[in-house]
């Protein structure tokens, strides 16, 4: 079994951060041990792409519209010819619903990160800096070991 110890460090750089950026090896699994850390810690996870997520302001905080894929068949009569739009709450605001009471907060693990644009990765530390309750860990890209960096905004 692969020791990393205790994982304080890493929870106490999600805190006072509020949105990391990770490598992790290609090969995956030991992201694993992180993620089962913050459950350990008090923290709700949830697991992500990042691939198709679109807008993040309109997923995360906004009720967003999602039309699902059509399968070469179209839809007969006066809605659009693709399918019709369905709309879903926000993410933040429907795990977080579902938070338990002596939870620390939400975590959002987004896997494939390095789609992520650098505007995307400024909001969400923007986002986790507005709601403290909200942190972000967003897989960069991939190394030999596992290292974690806070992710930076912009500078203007």
């Amino acid at each position: 079994m692969l020791l990393i110890g205790s994982g304080n460090k890493f929870i106490s750089d999600l805190e006072k951060a509020g949105a990391l950026g990770i490598k992790v090896p290609p090969e995956g699994g030991s992201e694993s041990h992180y993620r089962r850390r913050l459950r350990g810690a008090g923290y709700t996870v949830t697991t992500m792409s990042a691939k198709g997520l679109g807008d993040l302001s309109s997923f995360l905080t906004r009720p967003h519209g999602v039309r699902p894929p059509h399968l070469g068949k179209r839809t007969v009569g006066h809605t659009a010819s693709v399918g019709d739009v369905y709309y879903f709450p926000p993410l933040i605001e429907q795990y977080g619903a579902n938070l338990p009471k002596d939870s620390k907060g939400l975590v959002f693990w987004f896997y494939e990160g390095h789609v992520l644009s650098q505007e995307e990765r400024s909001y969400l530390v923007k986002l986790s800096r507005q709601q403290k309750k909200v942190k972000f860990v967003v897989e960069v890209s991939r190394d030999r070991y596992v290292h974690w960096a806070p992710l930076q905004p912009i500078s203007a």
